[in-house]
């Protein structure tokens, strides 16, 4: 069985792929990735992600979500990998069964709360807590699947930190995402 690799834009997935096919990116998606790997990109967001797997014909055992999540604490590091055990999303909480290798289990975990929109305005009381607008999807599609979410913070989720992410910390951020991809491509 296939394991399928999940990001919600391709500038999250480019520098890994452009390393891994030397410049010679393959075109369509689903990518395999060898292995019994095959990459997709979902588009942001839960109607995205939605509409994106009722395309999907692979038949697939477990599901790898990489990207960035923004955060609402500000002492985790712009950059540093994570991996979620926990979503949340509209208050309630998403089960979703772990998938593990010995990358993800070397991880450091953290908890995730998945949003239709972006997050840009962090409530007054501050979690160890990652914000996305994907995850909660993936686990809601596929109960029965095993899942591992990794995320790379990107940005403390407001406006001025996003715009600051997006000058300054987008390479950071995408030589973790390589990083990651290359963890679970191990």
């Amino acid at each position: 069985m296939a394991t399928l690799i999940t990001v919600a834009t391709s500038w999250e997935v480019y520098p890994f792929l452009k390393k891994r096919f030397k410049n010679h990116l393959p075109g369509d998606y689903p990518i395999e990735l060898g292995n019994g790997r095959f990459l997709i990109v979902t588009g942001m967001g839960k109607k995205n992600v939605k509409r994106c797997l009722e395309k999907i014909t692979l038949d697939f055992s477990q599901i790898i979500n990489i990207g960035v999540a923004g955060s609402l604490d500000s002492s985790l590091p712009i950059g540093k990998i994570y991996r979620v055990d926990k979503i949340c999303s509209q208050g309630k909480i998403i089960k979703f069964k772990p998938y593990l290798n010995s990358f993800l289990s070397s991880l450091e975990l953290a908890e995730m709360e998945t949003h239709n929109l972006p997050f840009l305005w962090a409530p007054k009381k501050k979690a160890r807590r990652l914000v996305d607008m994907e995850g909660a999807s993936l686990a809601e599609c596929y109960p029965d699947l095993p899942h591992a979410f990794i995320k790379i913070v990107f940005d403390y989720c407001s406006l001025t930190s996003l715009i600051t992410s997006l000058i300054l910390h987008r390479a950071i951020a995408q030589k973790s995402l390589i990083k990651a991809f290359e963890g679970i491509m191990r």
